[in-house]
């Protein structure tokens, strides 16, 4: 599978954890992946423990910030202090790290227990659409932070969540044995998700997992700017280190994966929150949407029935869209008609923002993820509210998108809206960290 010092696809890595003989509770120490937390959520998990992993991933901003002082040097010197102090240890063996989160949520069929599973590991870092196949576009910005801060921090401080598909279960049962011993960590999070965590070192497990999954492409579901940053990082220290070999520890990055059909693999909806745009004209909008879609109208008191059969549509794969217009308090149930499906996507959110948000209201794309114009809500009901909040003109929740669906456009090269998918719930950040020393070379 690799010539001479290529290193294999996928490795283990020698992470760096808290030390739990000075850190006992990890739930004061970790924290949601930095692009969902809030300035609110931001001061609560600074605030909660001293070590908190915001502070790496998420620290402050100051007035008086420079180039020798700043949000990005910060992090690094805490990053040094709290290794050199214990506080993190880093393995002295290669590893893989079992992951496995325990959890329930409301889905098209009522509220569920689930328990998603998979493995951190390294990936061997390659170009969008060879063996990586993302499914959402990025933004200049968070991929210019994110390197910023790979930079100062020389760690991969978060990882990339990606699936594979191995619909045999091949490896899972492989690791099965493993998920069967004590855990290395075992906490509750702040929304009650169970995170519990195993190290293995097992050589005959690394090599299996190549065999099995190591070339086969893998679809990114969440952390796509991870990605890319890491992408930017590797050529950078290339070209600092010109003859490194293919097997050299940046030339990877730290990835949680998940097999495609794991049953706790859930995807939850988010929805669209539209205002402030200029000349909206709901009368105007009303007509357009006759010539794309069935509209069915329900009252205000008849918002469960409105709800029940906008997922029914979704269950059957059928396209459709509730809307709530400002000021109105009714609902709409927009289904797409059986003539124009053969012109659109497979996905929801990108018959809504091509058709409605481009083709109707004229939004271009960078209108469509401005937070002067667009909002995303993962919370139902909070979106519905929003239809009453001033400047809002329109609401459009949509139905969750299904895994076979997003599996097929990302074969076919397809790129989707932003916030397409949410993958419920969040890695955590803080279990494990991969400090990356150029120097050093991966093997199984």
């Amino acid at each position: 599978m690799n010539t001479p010092n290529s290193g294999p696809i996928i490795a283990p890595f020698r992470g760096t954890r808290y030390h739990l003989t000075q850190v006992e509770d990890l739930s004061k120490v970790t924290a949601p992946p930095y692009d969902v937390i809030s300035p609110e959520g931001q001061k609560k998990l600074y605030d909660r423990d001293p070590h908190n992993i915001i502070r790496l991933i998420l620290g402050y901003q100051r007035p008086d910030d420079n180039d020798q002082n700043n949000r990005y040097t910060r992090s690094a010197a805490d990053l040094k202090a709290w290794v050199e102090s214990g506080v993190l240890a880093r393995e002295r063996e290669p590893s893989f790290y079992l992951y496995e989160q325990h959890f329930s949520a409301k889905t098209l069929d009522g509220e569920k227990t689930f328990i998603r599973r998979g493995f951190l590991a390294l990936r061997r870092l390659e170009e969008f659409g060879k063996g990586i196949r993302p499914h959402e576009k990025t933004l200049a910005g968070p991929k210019a932070d994110r390197l910023l801060l790979t930079k100062s921090c020389r760690a991969n401080l978060s990882p990339v969540f990606s699936l594979y598909s191995d619909p045999e279960g091949r490896l899972s049962d492989l690791m099965r044995k493993h998920f069967e011993k004590p855990p290395v960590a075992d906490f509750a999070d702040d929304d009650g998700v169970r995170q519990r965590l195993w190290a293995v070192s097992d050589p005959e497990l690394f090599r299996k997992t190549n065999e099995i999954v190591g070339a086969k492409s893998l679809f990114i579901a969440d952390g796509h700017h991870r990605y890319e940053t890491a992408v930017a990082y590797r050529n950078f220290l290339r070209e600092q280190n010109p003859n490194a070999p293919e097997d050299a520890s940046f030339n990877y990055v730290m990835m949680f994966f998940s097999e495609m059909s794991d049953p706790g693999l859930l995807i939850l909806p988010t929805h669209r929150v539209l205002h402030d745009w200029p000349g909206f004209d709901a009368a105007s909008f009303e007509k357009s949407l006759r010539e794309w879609f069935e509209i069915g109208v329900f009252s205000s008191d008849q918002e469960e029935a409105f709800l029940e059969k906008l997922q029914a549509v979704g269950r059957v794969g059928g396209h459709a869209f509730g809307m709530a217009l400002a000021g109105r308090k009714d609902f709409q149930l927009l289904i797409l008609k059986e003539n124009r499906k053969a012109e659109v996507s497979q996905v929801d959110t990108a018959i809504l923002h091509q058709i409605l948000l481009k083709g109707m209201l004229g939004l271009k794309e960078d209108d469509e993820k401005d937070p002067r114009f667009m909002r995303f809500v993962k919370d139902l009901q909070e979106s519905i509210a929003a239809r009453r909040e001033p400047h809002v003109n329109a609401v459009f929740l949509v139905n969750p998108t299904p895994m076979q669906v997003l599996r097929d456009v990302a074969e076919q090269g397809q790129i989707l809206p932003p916030k397409t998918t949410f993958f419920y719930p969040k890695l955590v950040s803080g279990l494990v960290l991969n400090q990356i020393v150029p120097e050093e070379r991966v093997a199984i």
